[in-house]
């Protein structure tokens, strides 16, 4: 399976990065899987670890990213040329002109998009005359246009279906982001350190 992650993948974008760098490393665990991710940076943005084995596709966000996040003609124009190559497109994030190229190109590609929380109702609230005119141009037409919509939490399904009305949506689901319990494993902190630093008495 070939597939391509669209997402501002820099360290300034925050937590959808690790997402994706979390999701290649277990798509590339199958030798039959190929992984790519187009990104937009911008000025002095750090572009974000990359897994072993994928493919960046990395474009300077233009002058226009000013009024609409992470705007690049040469992102354009890229996926109007290589959509056609993946069989999955994942979205990540919305309201950003990324989010929106691959609803208006042509491709047999399925289309998942990951919410990330930018629907709850304190990040709508944030530039809500711009997302309010985005809404009715075209985040709600691409909401609904998508093959999966993947949220993290019942009450994040919530939030999109208020957004976009109950049952509106052709599929949502609802999917945790995982974790590598073996990072968090006890065994790897030795009994007794933390008090040593801290200098606290053992329990009676």
């Amino acid at each position: 399976m070939r597939i391509l992650f669209i997402c501002p993948y820099s360290w300034e974008y925050g937590g959808p990065p690790k997402v994706v760098f979390d999701l290649s490393e277990v798509f590339l665990q199958s030798d039959t899987n190929t992984v790519a991710i187009a990104s937009v940076c911008l000025k002095n943005q750090k572009t974000y670890t990359l897994a072993d084995k994928v493919d960046l596709h990395e474009f300077k966000g233009s002058f226009l990213s000013k009024i609409w996040p992470y705007f690049s003609f040469k992102l354009f124009f890229w996926l109007l040329k290589n959509a056609k190559k993946y069989d999955v497109i994942h979205v990540h994030g919305i309201w950003h002109f990324p989010s929106f190229v691959p609803f208006v190109i042509k491709s047999k590609a399925k289309k998942v998009l990951s919410v990330h929380g930018m629907l709850e109702p304190w990040g709508l609230q944030k530039g809500a005359f711009k997302k309010k005119l985005f809404s009715f141009l075209f985040q709600k037409r691409i909401l609904k246009n998508c093959d999966v919509i993947h949220v993290l939490k019942t009450s994040e399904k919530n939030d999109v279906e208020q957004f976009l009305g109950a049952g509106s949506m052709k599929s949502i689901k609802v999917i945790p982001n995982g974790l590598k319990i073996n990072e968090f494993s006890l065994n790897t902190i030795q009994s007794g350190v933390f008090r040593e630093k801290y200098q606290l008495q053992s329990s009676p």
